[in-house]
């Protein structure tokens, strides 16, 4: 595939041709750690006189949420279109980190990983590439 013709991919695309395969190679097991289009709020609540719905528009969803097992989440992953730079989903990711409370927080545009851990090992940096499951767990109860 040409740059121009991935650059051209949507965001779901790019998570199926691209995150979700890093993820199983890099041994995360999509049934039971892997998670896609969790969501976070469920949006605001709008009030108009005595009528009050959700606005469904404004929830959050992390586009993936990385497991240790069930209901013990270790990281989110924010995905994002391939014309975008691969740290631009970061920000976005490192919010929804803080939601769920988990220290790391993963951006990918398909071409790479930029991550960002809040409880870094000694001698580890913040900034790193994407953890097998081994060490992600390892840092999990480093941390803890």
């Amino acid at each position: 595939m040409t740059k121009k013709e991935k650059q051209q991919l949507s965001e779901i695309d790019i998570c199926d041709l691209f995150i979700t395969p890093a993820l199983k190679a890099a041994g995360w097991n999509q049934q039971t750690q892997i998670r896609r289009e969790v969501t976070l709020t469920p949006g605001p609540i709008v009030v108009r006189g005595n009528m009050s719905s959700r606005n469904q528009k404004k929830k959050k969803f992390a586009d993936y949420v990385l497991l240790r097992e069930a209901g013990v989440p270790l990281a989110v992953v924010e995905a994002k279109v391939n014309s975008l730079p691969v740290s631009h989903g970061l920000q976005q990711a490192l919010g929804y980190a803080g939601i769920l409370d988990v220290p790391s927080a993963f951006s990918s545009n398909g071409d790479a990983f930029a991550s960002h851990n809040k409880v870094p090992a000694a001698g580890q940096d913040i900034e790193s590439e994407l953890p097998p499951l081994a060490a992600a767990i390892a840092e999990l109860t480093t941390a803890s």
